[in-house]
């Protein structure tokens, strides 16, 4: 993987830099360590506790498990029921998933509103923000729990001197920053009276921007401006960029943020099969949730075009009904059905993009795709094909694009 050739530190301390990327359905966590005179090599962190061996896409579970009464009882990888026998055998845990879409500012997304509160419930005696210092905790734990097992200095060295890079979704604002803020200190990551010092926010889209300079040197030589679109589970973030004449970058046009992550999807999927199977055996909430998890695993990740029907495991072998178009436990799908649960997202992406480079006073040939639903070649294919006119769509170094913002993130504060 190119990277951009850094300097030496050129701090008298010793410090620890962490960036925790707490994305909608998966999260990452990239730290450097600043060592006087060194060059620094930004790191992943590759296993989390509650794992029982190391994930090489870097992500765990954006997942929190409570009891009725709020207590905390699995986080993360935590949170499987097939590795955590203890989870599977509890009653009534409410499982909060997709947490961070009720973080976001009441202007973004209000026609959305009714979609979004449907998605997941908290314990009554829980925020979203302290659903996040929850997560902030684990994530933290795992961390240095990880570098204590995988580094060869030693946690004390920088425990007293680590400083936190949090990233959130382009429109994210002051009030939003200083919720996050007092939800690290809750997690234990700061003390209050060091947190304004200690803890920094990046948007989505600017820590993108840094990590696609980071590993493409090569867009330092574009002379004209470039889209970076991070795709991910809950938003879409396109920011627009141009390089000024000292050779550094600056926003050209206001950063948006759209709500139709791969989340969206998922969730169109399952109101599909709700609606399919609402009058027959298959309907149970359990029945449809089976179908939209394997919906979500598998066939949106692999789905290519709407003339190829994809097939959705759900049950054993015995499941058989021609009615429903269901096979040894899989579901037919026509392909025109699922791209129909893309479309929307597909739309409000290649509007944005052409806004954004029509408005732009500066001509924008480039559009960089990152994150988690960029991996997905037919977003990609037909993205492609509808932004024909001047503009190249790229994936740069699409084996990472997981893990996009959390090492943008400590290049932007390299930086």
């Amino acid at each position: 993987m190119a990277t951009q050739q850094r300097k030496p530190y050129s701090g008298t301390e010793r410090k620890l830099v962490i960036a925790f990327d707490v994305g909608t359905t998966f999260s990452g966590v990239s730290y450097v360590l600043l060592d006087p005179g060194m060059v620094p090599q930004i790191k992943p962190v590759t296993q989390f506790v509650g794992q029982r061996a190391p994930r090489g896409d870097s992500k765990v579970p954006s997942i929190v498990c409570y009891s009725q009464d709020g207590i905390v009882v699995a986080t993360g990888a935590e949170t499987d029921p097939e590795m955590n026998h203890a989870l599977a055998e509890m009653d009534d845990v409410i499982r909060v998933e997709w947490f961070k879409l009720h973080l976001r500012p009441p202007n973004l997304a209000p026609n959305q509103e009714f979609e979004l509160q449907k998605l997941r419930s908290f314990p009554k005696n829980k925020t979203p923000f302290q659903v996040f210092g929850d997560f902030l905790r684990y994530l933290f734990q795992s961390t240095k729990k990880y570098i204590m097992g995988s580094e060869l200095w030693s946690w004390d060295s920088v425990e007293r001197n680590t400083y936190f890079v949090l990233s959130h979704p382009n429109g994210w604002e002051g009030k939003q920053q200083s919720q996050m803020r007092k939800a690290a200190i809750a997690a234990g990551l700061v003390d209050e009276s060091e947190a304004s010092e200690r803890v920094s926010f990046v948007s989505e889209g600017e820590a993108s921007l840094h990590f696609c300079l980071n590993t493409n040197p090569n867009l330092h030589n574009e002379g004209d401006g470039m889209l970076v679109v991070d795709c991910g589970g809950g938003t879409i973030d396109v920011s627009a960029y141009s390089q000024t004449t000292e050779g550094r970058f600056k926003e050209i046009k206001a950063p948006e943020c759209l709500f139709q992550g791969s989340v969206f999807v998922t969730y169109r999927a399952h109101e599909h099969f709700k609606q399919k199977f609402r009058h027959s055996k298959y309907g149970s909430e359990a029945e449809i949730e089976a179908m939209a998890n394997a919906f979500d695993r598998v066939s949106k990740c692999t789905f290519e075009g709407p003339n190829t029907p994809c097939y959705v495991k759900f049950g054993g072998l015995n499941y058989n009904d021609a009615e429903f178009d269901i096979r040894s436990g899989s579901i037919k799908i026509a392909g025109t059905q699922i791209a129909s649960f893309f479309e929307p997202a597909l739309q409000d992406i290649i509007r944005v993009i052409s806004g954004q480079r029509s408005k732009s006073t500066v001509t924008i040939k480039t559009v960089l795709l990152v994150g988690g639903f960029a991996t997905s070649d037919y977003l990609f294919s037909q993205l492609s094909s509808h932004l024909t006119r001047g503009v190249s769509i790229k994936r740069p170094d699409a084996t990472h694009l997981n893990k996009a913002v959390a090492d943008g993130a400590i290049s932007y504060y390299l930086e």
